[in-house]
């Protein structure tokens, strides 16, 4: 049974299983690798996503009092995904005004990026010409 460290209990168990074509308990096994000071070696899982920093980092004006006493006063927004029958996903993007919970804009793309929010922004302040950004 060579493993080249990377085989634990339960797969040298299996491996003996196979190799023997007897039955063993885990813990004989558990129990004879420490004894020969046998162990496994443990590798750290590498994460497989890219660390970005944000572009732009906005003042905290709302700072968690989300009631709003008019309408346009106060919007949220959020990105989910989607998928169809075929796994393909795609992203949607909405604004929503706090006062009514109505929906002012929405987009769908088919990459989630700043782009995709900053086009349904734009929407949303050509459908309410009326509102100002505050920055």
């Amino acid at each position: 049974m060579e493993s080249k460290k990377v085989f634990g209990v339960e797969r040298s168990k299996l491996a003996l299983m196979q190799e023997q074509g007897r039955k063993v308990n885990i813990k004989r096994v558990r129990r004879v690798m420490r004894l020969l000071g046998i162990s496994s070696v443990i590798r750290r899982k590498r994460p497989n996503y890219v660390k970005s920093t944000p572009h732009h980092t906005a003042e905290n004006i709302i700072n968690r009092d989300f009631e709003a006493s008019k309408p346009n006063e106060k919007g949220f927004t959020d990105v989910t995904y989607l998928t169809d029958g075929k796994g393909v996903k795609a992203y949607l993007s909405a604004i929503i005004d706090r006062y009514d919970l109505s929906v002012v804009a929405w987009k769908i793309g088919h990459v989630n990026d700043n782009q995709l929010v900053e086009d349904t922004v734009r929407m949303a302040f050509d459908a309410n010409p009326s509102v100002t950004p505050v920055r």
